[in-house]
């Protein structure tokens, strides 16, 4: 990833449509939960607080914008805690 980050970008944009037409199917077909997890965004799996960041940066931050627009009253949208730690370390979101 840090050699070639362009390259990681396509393969990232292509695995992110890949899990979010998954998902949109999961939804289309009644699921009620759609869990998402992404521990290759967590400091301890990426090794450095930069490299996670640079995750979150290339993928994790706008992957999770567009799979949350799949949540509504039927479809709930479940995050696993390092992704959201991830977000949370990076000043991405917030809880209120």
């Amino acid at each position: 990833m840090r050699k070639k980050p362009e390259f990681m970008e396509r393969i990232f944009a292509k695995l992110g449509k890949e899990i979010l037409a998954y998902m949109k199917l999961a939804k289309e077909q009644g699921a009620d939960f759609i869990s998402y997890a992404d521990s290759s965004g967590g400091v301890n799996n990426s090794g450095t607080e930069k490299l996670a960041e640079q995750m979150v940066n290339l993928f994790t931050y706008d992957f999770v914008k567009q799979a949350g627009k799949l949540a509504d009253e039927h479809t709930m949208i479940l995050l696993c805690p390092k992704t959201t730690f991830a977000l949370l370390g990076t000043g991405k979101c917030e809880i209120n």
